[in-house]
């Protein structure tokens, strides 16, 4: 379960989207976190680090229908979607997303599974599951911003988040929230997840590399979904 090696696909780089808030349009139009990458827009290649351009882009028309070429590195396949950016959705940003720039391979490399959780732990009280539970994103409290998903850079990314938030809290001497993004393998899902870090451990064991990697689903080309109840809160 979630052993098997990570399928071959050509490593594409794009915006590869990190959060998506219920009810907006990403959410109606169907991105999925973590898994999907934005390539084109308007049949517009979108192909640089700095996202000026599509943030630009999305802005200049507003109200109006966008077509997107996504991949999902989860189904390994293409598909076109149609995306309306308006502000008449109940919350902030003409979209409801955020993206960050990386490639599939990256994303696919810097997956986490998690193989215990300790009974009674902050991993266990937030529902986390092991063997078939992935982290794939999570907050970063070095970068000094309010709370958000980012997804992970390289193997050790993990690490250094876990370490600095724990350090953080015992500094504090309280609780400590900490967002992950999860994807289930055997549900096919991906959810938000907040955890309350109290003392020096989540309560849970990690593994990275090769028989670790998120199966994939290109046989059957069924795209993960969000979790109902999934989000914890909105970005800014």
């Amino acid at each position: 379960m979630g052993n098997s090696q990570a399928p071959q696909q050509p490593c594409i780089a794009g915006y590869q989207v990190a959060r998506v808030v219920e009810g907006s349009p990403a959410h109606q139009a169907g991105l999925v976190p973590f898994f999907d990458f934005i390539l084109f827009v308007d049949n517009i290649r979108m192909d640089t680090v700095d996202s000026s351009f599509f943030c630009k882009y999305i802005s200049k028309n507003e109200n109006q229908p966008l077509k997107m070429t996504l991949y999902s590195t989860k189904a390994s396949t293409y598909r076109g979607i149609t995306l309306v950016p308006n502000r008449h959705w109940g919350g902030s940003g003409l979209l409801g997303c955020s993206i960050e720039w990386g490639t599939t391979e990256q994303a696919m490399n810097c997956v986490w599974q998690i193989m215990n959780v300790a009974p009674g732990s902050p991993g266990h009280q937030a529902g986390l599951q092991s063997y078939r539970d992935y982290l794939v994103g999570m907050q970063d409290y070095s970068q000094e911003s309010e709370a958000t998903i980012n997804m992970f850079v390289d193997p050790t990314d993990v690490h250094d988040r876990l370490a600095c938030c724990l350090g953080l809290q015992q500094q504090l001497g309280t609780a400590l929230p900490l967002l992950v993004l999860v994807h289930d393998c055997v549900a096919n899902d991906i959810r938000e997840v907040l955890l309350h870090v109290i003392g020096p451990t989540l309560g849970l064991d990690i593994a990275n590399g090769h028989l670790h990697h998120i199966p994939s689903t290109s046989s059957s080309g069924r795209l993960p979904i969000i979790r109902e109840g999934g989000f914890c809160r909105q970005p800014g």
